[in-house]
């Protein structure tokens, strides 16, 4: 039994991080930098598109390389582990 209460408890360490850091958020508004930059001052004049645009270029580079990371990974199982003798 404690093997399952184990597993159902895995979740909450990822909860707990983004629940503190909603609280931490939350809690400094309406500053962006506490007493230094209220968050209106914070906001930037950009264009939607080029927010778009930027994220899409992230998007794409990190997919170029989580394929990059795949193949390599798999060469390098393909190839086995080196030093061992039958």
């Amino acid at each position: 039994w404690l093997q399952r209460v184990a597993l159902w408890t895995i979740p909450l360490a990822y909860i707990g991080s983004q629940a503190g850091w909603v609280v931490a958020e939350v809690g400094r508004q309406p500053w962006a930098i506490q007493d230094m930059l209220p968050v209106g001052a914070a906001i930037s004049k950009l264009q939607t598109g080029s927010v778009q645009l930027t994220f899409f270029i992230f998007l794409l580079l990190f997919t170029v390389l989580l394929f990059a990371e795949i193949g390599i990974m798999l060469k390098a199982i393909k190839k086995g582990p080196e030093g061992i003798k039958n």
